[in-house]
């Protein structure tokens, strides 16, 4: 069994990536091409072009919004009163 490419032939993308023994009992769906990828590192997505594959460009990860000083104040509440429980009395 091989590693076959199954690509979009309207969009040059990866569709899916199938196990396949290349023979003629099975075909690709009417608009796909298959694509033996034995050996390369492609996923579904990737884009293919001019005999080579490209990866996705992913979007830059958002950056969580900084907590506001009224909840970095309720926060440092709790973790005086989590001290203060677990502090002995003297």
């Amino acid at each position: 069994m091989s590693r076959y490419a199954l690509i979009d032939t309207k969009t040059n993308v990866v569709e899916n990536i199938i196990e396949w023994d290349g023979g003629p009992q099975w075909s690709a769906p009417t608009g796909f091409q298959t694509l033996n990828v034995d050996n390369m590192h492609v996923d579904i997505g990737y884009t293919y072009a001019n005999n080579t594959f490209t990866a996705p460009v992913l979007p830059a990860p958002t950056p969580a919004p900084a907590p506001t000083a009224a909840e970095l104040a309720e926060q440092l509440t709790a973790l005086q009163a989590q001290i203060a429980a677990i502090t002995p009395k003297s």
